[in-house]
Formats: structure tokens, sequence, C-alpha cells
């Protein structure tokens, strides 16, 4: 699923030197390099964030979240300060000579560094709310993203790009052009997998005055007098009751896969088979306080 090396391929095609390949192989070699950090410490974030989602406590998730891309911001800073010395010199940089003594290796690197800090922050924040929206059940949504994003729109795009910066300015301006275009793909799937997660914290979190009507906080301070565990969600709280003669509001994976009975819930408005606990996660659609919930309140 990796579409960097299509784009090497690309390079290739388009009549590019043996410089401009090199050039955008060091890029895509350097970007791996600049989120190793990243990577452990993604799994540790979403390692957490599952922990609190299994305690109902899903507004601290969600602040560990904008935590880490708060982190992602500042190693992409920190990956744009490094480079300046780079970017800001062009090709006279005599820093450019560790990735080889090829002066036109150096003209091809030079212009390419400055899409290094944007592709760390894209793609670090791409992978991480990807990551938490496929392990909270939108893995189909974010596989469909990623396909039209990068395979089905950015790949047609970069070629023909490439193709036109090589006929206008000759085939070593191509590699810029590939990149840009690969630029713009991250963006894109930062952008909707952004927005995908704005909606499931909109979806998922009661309404302040919801909880407050039964002795919840929406903040990680537990309410003086609540058995409820601090920022979480009760497990007597249930989703809407389906309204007379109509659908269910939202049909969630779990009652789709079987996982919960169709039907929905007792005359009592517990789930089926399971009283008193809840019968979909709080992910996949808001929560209500139903019969039974606060510790019998309602």
């Amino acid at each position: 699923g990796k579409v960097a090396p299509m784009l090497v391929l690309f390079s290739l095609y388009l009549g590019c030197d043996e410089a401009a390949v090199a050039a955008i192989s060091i890029l895509f070699a350097l970007l791996q390099v600049c989120l190793a950090p990243w990577v452990a410490m993604q799994l540790s974030v979403l390692t957490f964030a599952a922990k609190y989602l299994s305690q109902h406590r899903t507004r601290a998730a969600y602040d560990l979240l904008w935590t880490s891309l708060l982190l992602i911001s500042i190693l992409a800073a920190a990956v744009a300060v490094a480079l300046w010395p780079l970017t800001s010199a062009g090709a006279g940089s005599p820093l450019l000579s560790i990735f080889g003594l090829d002066p036109r290796l150096a003209e091809a690197l030079a212009p390419l560094f400055q899409f290094l800090p944007a592709l760390v922050f894209l793609k670090a924040s791409s992978g991480l709310l990807g990551s938490y929206l496929a392990a909270t059940g939108y893995n189909g949504e974010i596989g469909a993203a990623y396909c039209a994003f990068h395979w089905l729109a950015s790949l047609p795009l970069a070629y023909a790009a490439g193709s036109a910066a090589a006929a206008a300015s000759g085939p070593a301006a191509a590699i810029s052009a590939l990149v840009r275009v690969h630029t713009a793909a991250w963006g894109l799937t930062a952008a909707a997998f952004g927005v995908g997660y704005s909606c499931a914290v909109a979806r998922s979190i009661p309404r302040p005055d919801v909880l407050a009507a039964v002795g919840i906080s929406t903040s990680d301070r537990a309410v003086p007098g609540s058995t409820v565990p601090p920022g979480g969600i009760p497990p007597g709280f249930v989703t809407p009751p389906r309204p007379a003669g109509g659908a269910s509001p939202v049909r969630t994976r779990a009652a789709a896969a079987g996982e919960i009975p169709r039907g929905g819930r007792d005359a009592t408005g517990s789930a089926k088979g399971r009283p008193g606990g809840p019968v979909v996660s709080p992910l996949r659609e808001p929560l209500l306080p139903g019969p039974g919930a606060g510790g019998g309140r309602g």
C-alpha cells in the first residue's frame, strides 16, 4: 500500500537522471527516519487511548489525542528548524555534501527538503487519527479514504504533473512536481481524518447538560457523591430507544455483525441478554441516559 516507490518509478519513466532519482529516494528515506521516533510514541498513545475507552473515559482519550497532535506539530517544527540551513542556502549549502559529492545531487535535493516538514506532520497526524478511527470501528472508511486520495487521485495527478513539468523545464523538474502532489494528497488525507475524528468526538460525548442531570462531569475530576469514574460514562447509559413507527437512529457495526441482538432492548430499556450494560460502543452513536442510569435516576 506504499505510494512512495511508485513515485520513484515515475521519475525513472519520465527520464530523470540518476541524481534526481537518488534525490527523491533520499527524501523518502529521511522521511522514514524522522517518523521513526513517532512510531513508538504513537503505539503508546493508542494503548492508553484504548485503556481510557475501556474505562468509559472518552473525554480523557480525546484529550490524549489532541495532546499527541500538539507533539506532532512540535516534531514537524523541529524538523523544519533542522533543515533550515539546507533550504535557505539551496544547492550551495556545504551540508548537502554529506549525501554525495555530485553537484547534480545537491541541486536536486535542495528544493525537495522544503516538503519534508509538511510530510512529517501530515503523515504522523494521519497515522495517529487513522489508526485511532480504524481501531474504533471506522476501518472501512479509513481504507476507502486512503485508496481514494492516494491511489485513485494522487498517482494519476502526480504522473500528469510530472509529465507537464518534464516537458516544460526538463526531467529534473519532474521530481518536485511528483513530491508536491504527494504532499497535497497527504494533506487531504489528514484533513479527512481530522473531520472524521471531530465528528466521532461530537457524536460520542454526551451534552454537558445531560451529564449534569445525572451527576457526571465531562472533566477528569470526580463528581462528589457520584460512583461514576472521573470523566467516565456510567454502565447504565444506553442509546436512544427506537422512535414509534421509525427506524433506529444509527445502526452500529456491532448490531450488524450480530454482536448485539437485533431488536435492541427489552421492556426495561436494557440490552437483551446483558441487563444494565451498554449496548454499543460510545464511539458509534450519542449516548443518552436510559432507565436505571446514574444509580437509579430516571
